[in-house]
Formats: structure tokens, sequence, C-alpha cells
């Protein structure tokens, strides 16, 4: 298991693509917690440690640009790394504003397999 005794937060609000989301880091040996939008991600995050954040951008609610603001304001989570899940490209105004606050990647959802977002996950948990 590429991911065992990890803690992972996703945050997002679509329920499919959080149940395969779920589902395949659990499969790598990981703990997840589900939020779905990013009110409910802080408060998730204050409730427990995390070694890396899975973020949508766009939810209702508080979107993931908001919630990216609050959680880097935030002394102690300024270093937990963030991995943003998009459909957006690079030109979006979404992921050049989450560029800003200092996430570790960005995951095309619709172009990339969930078995290389875990091994992406570890890559970057091994740094």
């Amino acid at each position: 298991m590429e991911l065992q005794g990890k803690r992972i937060l996703l945050v997002e609000d679509d329920d499919f693509m959080a149940d395969l989301v779920i589902h395949y880091v659990v499969e790598a040996g990981a703990k997840c917690e589900w939020a779905k939008d990013g009110a409910e991600g802080i408060k998730k995050l204050g409730e427990g440690t995390f070694d890396l954040i899975l973020t949508d951008l766009l939810m209702s609610g508080m979107n993931g640009v908001e919630m990216l603001e609050k959680i880097r304001a935030i002394e102690e989570y300024k270093e937990i790394p963030i991995l943003v899940l998009t459909n957006r490209t690079n030109s979006d105004a979404e992921v050049q504003q989450a560029s800003k606050f200092g996430v570790t990647g960005f995951f095309a959802k619709s172009s990339t397999s969930l078995t290389e977002l875990v091994a992406r996950i570890a890559r970057i948990l091994e740094k």
C-alpha cells in the first residue's frame, strides 16, 4: 500500500467523484475524511491532523479558492501539501488564484486516472 497510515482530507462537492477518490485513496492504505465544501473542509481540518488536502475549486458555499486563502492564513496549516482537483486549465481565473496560495499541484479530473492520483499523492508525501 502506497499511502499506508496517511490521512487525507478530500474537499469535493460531487458525490460520485468523492466516492471514486475515497475508494482509491483508502485502497492505497490511507484514511480519508470528506467535506462537501470549503467551510466544512476548514472545520474538519481543525478536528484532526492531515498529511495532505485534496480539493476541488468550484463548489457551492465556500469554494476552493476561498478555503485555500483561509487555510494558508493559519500558521499550523501553511505546510500541508494541497493538491487541487479540477477540470479547469491554467488560464482559468480560479486556477491562477489557487496558485497564489501555495498549492502543491493540480490534478486534471477528466484526463488523469485515479491510479495516477494515488501515485502522485505518494510522491508528494515522500518529500
